[in-house]
């Protein structure tokens, strides 16, 4: 029976004359309030749903609802008593109970033995976690995030030993049961915002002990007794935690996939980072006082760090076969102390090789951030606004050696605005839109008041396209970067196509040398805006050929721009 919405409902009738009933829907039926005593019997019910009913307060004190699989009450703000669970429950595999008022949970949720999922998230009045909700054996999935009451967890939370998920974030505890070292199938664990995890009582939380319940007197000693059992954790949330260091330890978490530590105040992360062999991505946004990253995971792929105004240091040299995506949105210390041209041949030469050697993920773009506000001279075709265009001999296109297109623009904040603005780089080929990826900005960490660079790799691989081209003709590439709100302006962009022979001339180039081939920024400082757009649309036309070309001369001089890649002849460094 399904009855949602159903606004003038305020009550439903006697139920102990519908036995067989199987499902009873009432979402969102805003004014009811009482649900009577007799579907507490019902034997056959299978699914009792009732979320969003936010005047109900009353439940039948006891229920014994054997065929039950889902029971949710979600929103429903004015229930402050969950019924005393009578006899057999074990087919009840998801209990949802978040926003509603209830102050504790009964012992004889212990009957519970085939739960999987718990949400209590957002329980406001929740204050303790009973004893009996740490015997269930089957759970999975426990959510406890915004109990902003909730200061302690019971001793025995170990004994859940399948659980996988356990989010606390939000919640006043300053400290983790013993027993958390026995959950060793623990795969997420998220501890985001809780404010009580600051300076010392951070270390208390992640200090487990092994053995023994006294205080040791040294935390640091505590916590590598801590982390070290949780070996099958693979995503870690630390966020929003004033933490102001970060201890060796964490090195230990050997399954550790996604680390996010935005919006706290260390200075530095410890070198032992560098063990986390399976870690893909580090959220750091948010951290003003960090200074420095040591090396990172080699697997690495995405750092955040925006507005990590105090980051001086990327740990990275051109041997270092380490190239993740990152975002370094107001990260100007960084920029002017690693050096522009370190970075940006870094990013280029790890990242496409990279994609070479490991194969294409469609799923995963190659893309970089930094602050900036020229095109760099490698973009080999450039343009003032929000697009560039490129005609292109189809036969290079064609080409086995044709391997994608890098793509590059200088954006700016008009207005500034702390949602996500969602941004749309479209590449179309001989009119028809073939790629549209979008790209995420937001000043979730400060307002962005600089000129900034987005550099992305784009393979061209599998693309359906190739089959419709002529290799007697010219192919028209255009990109175009377009914005669903105000705020942001794209001033400038390039693209350069990308071919074998730039990946060799990438994997010689030694960012810094003096023989580099790659020049990413025009140090035009004392020009006028006039003057740099001036000089974008510069024609290249004394520029060489690239050795492929002069196998085509007929196509060289009617190809606008006359070059789509550059030789291991040219050169734009100083």
């Amino acid at each position: 029976m399904d009855l949602s919405d159903s606004q003038y409902l305020i009550e439903i009738p006697d139920l102990s004359r519908a036995p067989k009933l199987k499902q009873l829907i009432l979402r969102r039926c805003t004014r009811l309030y009482k649900i009577p005593t007799s579907l507490g019997h019902l034997k056959q019910l299978i699914r009792l749903d009732l979320n969003g009913c936010k005047c109900l307060e009353i439940l039948p004190h006891k229920i014994s609802l054997e065929a039950l699989e889902i029971f949710d009450f979600g929103g429903c703000s004015r229930l402050k008593k969950f019924p005393e669970i009578v006899g057999n429950m074990s087919r009840l595999s998801k209990l949802c109970l978040s926003e509603t008022a209830i102050k504790d949970l009964p012992l004889s949720m212990e009957h519970l033995t085939g739960l999987i999922k718990l949400d209590l998230r957002e329980c406001k009045n929740l204050s303790s976690l009973s004893n009996g909700c740490c015997c269930l054996k089957s759970l999975k999935i426990l959510t406890l995030s915004s109990c902003s009451k909730l200061d302690t967890i019971p001793e025995n939370l170990g004994n859940i030993e399948g659980l996988e998920e356990l989010d606390l974030s939000g919640t006043a505890i300053t400290g983790l049961p013993l027993s958390v070292v026995h959950l060793k199938n623990l795969k997420t664990l998220s501890l985001r915002g809780c404010l009580g995890l600051s300076s010392k009582s951070f270390n208390k939380l992640l200090s487990f002990p092994l053995k023994q319940r006294k205080r040791s007197p040294n935390p640091m000693g505590m916590l590598e007794c801590s982390l070290q059992g949780l070996w099958s954790l693979t995503k870690l949330d630390l966020s929003y935690c004033n933490i102001r260091m970060i201890p060796d330890v964490i090195g230990s978490l050997s399954s550790l996939k996604k680390l996010n530590l935005k919006g706290n105040n260390f200075v530095c992360l410890p070198e032992s980072i560098i063990q986390l062999s399976n870690l893909e991505d580090l959220y750091l946004g948010g951290c003003t006082q960090l200074q420095m990253l040591p090396k990172l995971p080699l697997n690495m792929y995405v750092i955040d760090a925006r507005g990590c105004t105090s980051l001086e240091t990327l740990s990275f040299s051109p041997e270092y076969d380490f190239g993740p995506n990152m975002n370094l949105v107001n990260c100007v210390k960084l920029i002017y102390n690693q050096g522009k041209r370190d970075l940006f041949s870094t990013f280029l030469r790890h990242r496409m090789i990279r994609i070479i050697k490991r194969g294409y993920n469609p799923n995963r773009l190659s893309y970089l951030t930094i602050p900036g506000s020229e095109i760099p001279n490698w973009f080999r075709h450039q343009n003032v606004g929000a697009s560039v265009n490129l005609q292109v001999p189809s036969h290079l296109l064609l080409s086995s050696k044709f391997l994608g297109i890098a793509l590059c623009a200088v954006y700016i904040f008009r207005q500034h605005h702390r949602i996500y603005t969602q941004e749309l780089c479209l590449v179309k080929v001989n009119g028809y839109t073939y790629f549209g990826y979008p790209l995420s900005l937001s000043e979730e960490f400060g307002k962005i008041e600089s000129y900034h660079l987005w550099l992305q790799y784009f393979p061209f691989t599998r693309c359906r396209w190739k089959e419709e081209l002529d290799a007697n003709e010219f192919t028209q590439i255009e990109v175009t970067f377009v914005t669903d709100g105000p705020g942001w302006e794209v001033t400038k962009c390039g693209a350069h196509l990308i071919f074998e022979q730039d990946i060799e001339d990438l994997n010689q180039t030694k960012p810094g040398s003096s023989s580099c081939t790659i020049s990413p920024y025009y140090e035009d400082d004392d020009l006028g805006d006039s003057e740099k757009d001036a000089k974008i649309k510069e024609s290249r036309d004394d520029e060489p050929p690239h050795p492929k070309w002069t196998e085509h001369p007929n196509l060289i001089e009617n190809w606008i721009g006359n070059s789509c890649i550059q030789g291991q002849g040219d050169s734009d460094c100083e």
